[in-house]
């Protein structure tokens, strides 16, 4: 019965309670969005690599320096194949590089992108 208390509530603070459109900034706004579903979708998976403590803290860790998964391991105090299946979903997701050496590979970040929106995340989280 509580969580129909809060779901009224929540509804109730976001819905108009004038009912009336600001037609001409909504028609306004219509035309300048412009991003399709695919694009919307495209950025949703892109957000979602960001949703994962670890995948967070392997990021935050190559910001610093290129490494390779056993570096990434031990830093981390995380199993190597938990650092791999991290560092897969985000090779496909182009937020890190890698580069083979030899029998390793070691990780970068892709670019400078990724760092911005790494910090701008936590400048967010501190205000």
């Amino acid at each position: 019965m509580e969580k129909n208390k809060i779901k009224n509530r929540i509804e109730r603070e976001i819905t108009c309670e004038t009912k009336m459109l600001h037609k001409d900034v909504v028609d306004r706004l219509a035309k300048e969005i412009v991003a399709d579903d695919e694009d919307i979708q495209m950025l949703a998976s892109f957000f979602s690599v960001f949703a994962d403590p670890t995948r967070l803290r392997i990021i935050d860790a190559l910001m610093r320096e290129e490494l390779c998964v056993c570096d990434i391991s031990y830093l981390l105090k995380l199993k190597q194949p938990a650092v791999s299946q991290q560092l897969s979903t985000l090779w496909k997701s182009r937020v890190v590089k890698r580069r083979k050496e030899g029998n390793q590979v070691f990780y970068r970040l892709d670019d400078k992108h990724i760092e911005k929106i790494y910090k701008i995340g936590q400048e967010h989280i501190y205000e």
